[in-house]
């Protein structure tokens, strides 16, 4: 041991010096380390004198406590030996700790133990270990844990019940985790469910009690047994309900018993089988179902018959005075009360009246026997007339002394004379019909009306006399013959225009005054036969245009059945030619009328002509002109608007085609178009309404004239109806100088004429 130690400071010095030197030498600044190390096995205990260092670092094992002391230059290092101290219960290890060897242990662990109380730390000698004992051991010291076992109190409490022979708590000790029978306890009316434990960690199972750690009480916790209480209301009511109502009570239970109801009937009380009933509180002391039944005692009514007449219009029953009877009779009791029979009255069946529950007078009790009268009928018969609408009979159903008002019928053309009646029973007064005990039949009775016939001779001459009297569903007899000049008698109807003609046999049936007028016969003038005659006839359909002008001479021939030769008129009413048409009336006879026309425009027109006689009665008839002729032709002188010309459509003349078109278009001197698109178009519309082109040139018009000459006809598979002519050139100041002539030639051909120019007879 002392080798060692010499050996320690050996090395102490060693490191004394190694410090030493590097101290001296300011430039290095390196901390050398000093480790001090022993074996647990060591039991001497070591102090490490000072020893002056620059600096010391001791790295002490687990089993030393380091006690370190420094100054700058000074450094007194103690090392401490060191005992585990371990806590021990019985064979397990509750912890440990580290103590100083040959010192006090200090504070020691306060062990804790369910169902135990801690008493104090023994070693194994069993010798009392505190916070002053001293170990002197080096190697691990063992202490053991002393108990003392916990005694608590047990309570039974059987809660209402009876446990071992007794009614009341039973008290008992027990050691922790002791164990005690514990049996069911008993109740009657009641089912043990469980015991109710209060104290911690004792508990019970299969009637075997663990004692806890405290004082425990268990406490019995039952369940009240079911049982079915039947309520039977016995023909009443109870709740609501006529059956027996059943519920489900418990042992000691206590339930509100209502009293029940039934109508007419008085409640008594209930018959018990078991149990106890106080009052309206029914106690389930009894271990069984229990039933209580209601008692009744059935109530007496009264009841009233009443005898009701119908009234004589049929809208109500009227009681019979004196009449009345009244009686009584249990609840639920049939009484059948008499009938009387009366005059004139059907007696109703018996009735069979059930007792109900009702006050007094009764409101419920009541029988009404309701007599309704006899009915009969009463027959209208209109006799050809009409009553109410009809002219049928008419029954109505009258009852015994009902009365009826029966309105007067009528006829047209009659006067009412009454009625006559085949039963006398009845009676008939101002109107008022009164039935009795029979049918009866009003017959009418009728006398005809007389009028006055007025004659109006409606433009003719008055007739003397101008009326007559007539009777209805009589003849009108003789009639006058009016006159007027003019016109023939054509007889006479009921209206001024139309109507229905009359003569002496018709019947008269209109109830009232009658005006018959006279008709006229005034046949219009006809016009058989009109002819037009040119003077220039190119064929059978059109005159020639020549010189300027058309002259035709036209021919009407008219006749009038009554009157003298009708005055004749004549107007041109449409087409191209009415602009220029001049009619005047050359000559006129009985037989016939001539007119000259004069055209000096080429066209068609129709011609409207009117024969009108004396009395105003007019007739037309149409016939058409045509002025042509074989190349009829218009002439246009035309100017450039600024830089174009179009001409539009054309007109497009009755009855024509277009068979020839030429034009001239000269510019003044010195025009040219360097960009060679002046134009010149001729569009054409056939007859079908095809819009075709029918010439067009593009070019340096220069100053020369232009000109073409199309043969339109020729050059289309269709005839072409109108032109259109369109030219362009873009020096505005030459266009405007520029010379457009064109013409148009026409040929005629009647089949290309609208229907509207058609001749009409």
């Amino acid at each position: 041991m002392k080798r060692k130690l010499l050996f320690f400071i050996n090395l102490l010095l060693i490191i004394f010096i190694i410090v030493t030197i590097n101290f001296l030498n300011p430039q290095d600044n390196i901390v050398h380390n000093i480790f001090f190390k022993e074996n647990n096995n060591i039991e001497d205990n070591y102090d490490v004198e000072q020893v002056k260092l620059f600096a010391i670092t001791l790295e002490a094992q687990e089993e030393y406590i380091e006690n370190t002391k420094t100054t700058p230059l000074t450094c007194k290092i103690n090392v401490d030996r060191i005992t585990r101290l371990i806590y021990m219960d019985g064979d397990e290890k509750l912890g440990e700790k580290k103590v100083i060897y040959q010192k006090p242990v200090g504070e020691l662990m306060t062990p804790t133990k369910k169902g135990y109380i801690f008493e104090m730390w023994t070693n194994k000698d069993k010798e009392v270990i505190n916070e002053q004992s001293i170990i002197d051991s080096t190697t691990d010291y063992l202490i053991y844990a002393n108990w003392n076992i916990i005694v608590s109190s047990l309570t039974i409490n059987p809660n209402g019940g009876t446990w071992n022979e007794s009614t009341g708590e039973q008290s008992f000790n027990l050691e922790y985790n002791e164990e005690k029978e514990i049996a069911d306890p008993t109740r009657v009316g009641y089912t043990f469910k469980n015991w109710e434990i209060t104290g911690a960690d004792s508990s019970i199972e299969d009637q075997k009690f663990t004692m806890g750690t405290e004082d425990t009480t268990i406490k019995a916790i039952w369940e009240a047994n079911g049982y079915k209480l039947t309520i039977n209301p016995n023909g009443g009511t109870y709740n609501g309900s006529s059956n027996p109502t059943e519920m489900s009570v418990t042992y000691d239970s206590v339930t509100e018993i209502n009293n029940p109801t039934r109508k007419g009937y008085t409640f008594t009380g209930w018959t018990v089988s078991n149990g106890t009933l106080n009052g309206n509180q029914f106690t389930m002391n009894y271990t069984g179902n229990v039933t209580i039944t209601a008692n009744w005692q059935v109530n007496n009514y009264k009841y009233i018959v009443y005898h009701n007449q119908q009234s004589s219009d049929g809208t109500t029953y009227n009681k019979v005075a004196n009449d009345t009877i009244t009686g009584s009779a249990n609840y639920g009791s049939v009484v059948t009360p008499k009938v009387n029979n009366y005059t004139g009255f059907i007696s109703p069946s018996e009735k069979k009246l059930t007792i109900d529950v009702d006050n007094d007078p009764p409101t419920k009790n009541v029988v009404n026997y309701n007599y309704n009268r006899r009915q009969f009928n009463l027959i209208i018969n209109p006799n050809t007339g009409t009553w109410n609408g009809s002219t049928s009979n008419k029954t109505i159903s009258l009852l015994y002394k009902q009365t009826y008002n029966v309105a007067n019928p009528t006829k047209t053309g009659y006067n009412f004379s009454g009625w006559t009646k085949t039963n006398n029973s009845s009676t008939l007064v101002d109107k008022v019909f009164t039935m009795d005990l029979a049918d009866t039949t009003l017959k009418a009775n009728w006398t005809p009306k007389q009028y006055t016939l007025t004659y109006s001779s409606n433009g003719g001459n008055a007739v003397t006399p101008s009326s007559k009297t007539i009777t209805y569903d009589a003849a009108y007899g003789t009639l006058p013959t009016p006159t007027r000049t003019g016109y023939r008698f054509a007889g006479w109807y009921t209206s001024a225009t139309g109507g229905t003609q009359v003569t002496a046999s018709t019947i008269h049936r209109t109830d009232g005054n009658v005006t018959i007028y006279a008709h006229w016969q005034n046949t219009p003038p006809t016009t058989p036969n009109v002819t037009i005659t040119y003077a220039n006839s190119g064929n059978s359909s059109n005159g020639y245009l020549k010189n300027g002008s058309e002259t035709a001479t036209l021919v009407v021939k008219s006749t009038d059945a009554e009157d003298v030769t009708p005055t004749i008129t004549v107007k041109c009413s449409s087409g191209r030619i009415c602009k220029s048409l001049k009619i005047s009336k050359v000559s006129s006879t009985t037989s016939q009328t001539t007119f000259r026309l004069t055209s000096t425009d080429i066209g068609a027109g129709v011609l409207e002509i009117i024969a009108t006689d004396k009395a105003g009665a007019s007739s037309s008839t149409r016939s058409v002109i045509y002025v042509y002729s074989e190349d009829s032709s218009t002439l246009v002188n035309a100017h450039y608007t600024n830089t174009t010309y179009d001409s539009g459509w054309l007109e497009m003349l009755e009855g024509c085609y277009i068979s020839n078109f030429s034009f001239e278009v000269k510019f003044a001197s010195g025009h040219s178009n360097s960009r060679n698109n002046d134009t010149m178009v001729v569009y054409g519309m056939t007859e079908s309404g095809r819009e075709v082109v029918l010439y067009t040139w593009t070019g340096n018009m220069k100053s020369t004239l232009h000109a073409s000459n199309l043969n339109v006809f020729n050059s289309q598979t269709e005839r072409i109806r109108q032109l259109r002519f369109y030219t362009y050139s873009p020096h505005d100041d030459c266009a405007r100088t520029a010379r457009i002539t064109y013409s148009v030639n026409y040929s005629f051909d009647i089949n290309l004429l609208d229907s509207s120019y058609q001749p009409r007879t």
